[in-house]
């Protein structure tokens, strides 16, 4: 067998660089790391997991020329008779970071340097009860301590006061700008109180009894005549003297696109936007939705940055969009903005009259219909220059729509 021939080659040379990296460490070390897993305790483990993590990264800048005689022509025969098998090979599947148990006593937890201290037990923050927790070890894994089953099933309590009205107040608030309590992150005395109680607790009895699914709870909030009415109210001057900061929702909230929307809502006009789920994210631009690029934080996206996305350094409860003078200038300037204007000047080609292409292009990029002095100006626009610049005029009045308000702003 190839395979079996040319793992016992390698392994060899494995093993010796293994035996390099661990020899570093201290004895005590290096019995804690050889030590069957599950005759360690806690933090054998954490130990033998450290000493594992050099010794892996000495395997892996393994250098095969460094194989030496019929080893290393057996070793390079060997390469080529797999590579005969490489179209067979599935692809990778894709990694995350999760979290495991560990193996063996669980270290008691005490004052951090005082050994003698008494020891405490699992219990929950004592401002939502402080009772102690109840611990079993669950059936589907018998070999964990049942700790964090403990806090999930508490966290996910229909009794807990939180979970379920921290959730909705997010849902709500990225919905209406703001949420019913409006310092989203901070639920404690130091935040807020909330502007409609009442509705933040209906919401969180339906959201529970909905089975914690978010469908239902979008779909309610969209649905509802607060949410569809207008930023534009007959009665603004008046209603502007009783809550000018419109805690009471008398008038929608006029919000940019963040620029994750910005961005998908163009790939979306142009038809290019790929709506394909899962898979591994990307590190260069793309047709899928913004959600599917790489976070890196040293090299964000540029388009996304600009437009005042997150920097996936700290946890951002709320979204501050600010309108700057560098994202006008990449949105009028920009590349990625300019090909979307071509392609859906392309999508139109076959509207021949122009009337109706200011009409289509309206209704495709703002949900609305152009006014009849729009119409006239943009129809006067098209028609500026010759035949052959029709084409031309065609992508600029596409480009700009897409740095239009109508296009970037929901009101």
């Amino acid at each position: 067998d190839i395979r079996q021939a040319l793992n016992e080659i390698e392994q060899q040379y494995l093993d010796t660089r293994t035996d390099q990296a661990t020899r570093l460490f201290p004895l005590d070390v290096q019995a804690a790391w050889k030590k069957p897993a599950e005759e360690r305790n806690s933090f054998e483990h954490q130990i033998a997991y450290l000493v594992e993590r050099q010794a892996e990264e000495k395997r892996a800048a393994v250098n095969w020329d460094n194989l030496k005689g019929d080893k290393k022509e057996n070793w390079k025969k060997l390469k080529e008779e797999l590579k005969a098998f490489d179209k067979l090979r599935p692809k990778p599947l894709p990694q995350l970071i999760t979290v495991s148990d560990t193996p063996g006593a669980v270290i008691e937890t005490r004052i951090p340097g005082k050994t003698n201290s008494d020891t405490f037990q699992p219990a929950f923050l004592e401002v939502l009860g402080g009772e102690e927790a109840t611990v079993a070890k669950p059936q589907q894994a018998p070999s964990s301590t049942g700790r964090r089953t403990a806090l999930a099933e508490w966290i996910t309590n229909p009794e807990n006061p939180l979970t379920a009205r921290v959730m909705v107040n997010r849902v709500w608030q990225y919905h209406f700008g703001r949420g019913i309590v409006s310092s989203s992150n901070d639920f404690g005395r130091l935040g807020t109180k909330p502007s409609h109680p009442e509705l933040l607790d209906w919401l969180a009895t339906e959201f529970i009894e909905n089975g914690y699914h978010l469908k239902p709870l979008h779909r309610m909030i969209l649905l509802s005549r607060t949410y569809q009415q207008s930023a534009f109210h007959p009665d603004a001057e008046q209603y502007e003297q009783i809550d000018p900061e419109n805690n009471y929702l008398w008038r929608t909230r006029i919000r940019r696109l963040s620029a994750e929307e910005i961005r998908d809502s163009m790939l979306s006009l142009t038809g290019e936007l790929d709506l394909g789920m899962g898979g591994p994210g990307h590190k260069d631009e793309h047709n899928r939705r913004s959600l599917y690029f790489r976070v890196m934080r040293n090299s964000p996206v540029p388009f996304l940055h600009t437009m005042g996305a997150p920097e996936g350094i700290k946890s951002t409860p709320t979204r501050y969009i600010a309108t700057t003078a560098p994202q006008a200038l990449l949105m009028m300037n920009g590349e990625f903005t300019y090909q979307r204007a071509q392609k859906l000047a392309e999508n139109l080609s076959e509207v021949s009259d122009p009337a109706a292409f200011v009409t289509q292009l309206f209704t495709t990029t703002t949900g609305q219909l152009p006014s009849e002095t729009q119409l006239q100006e943009a129809i006067a626009f098209l028609s500026t220059g010759g035949e052959d610049e029709t084409a031309s005029r065609r992508i600029d009045f596409c480009h700009i729509l897409l740095n239009s308000n109508s296009f970037l702003y929901v009101d």
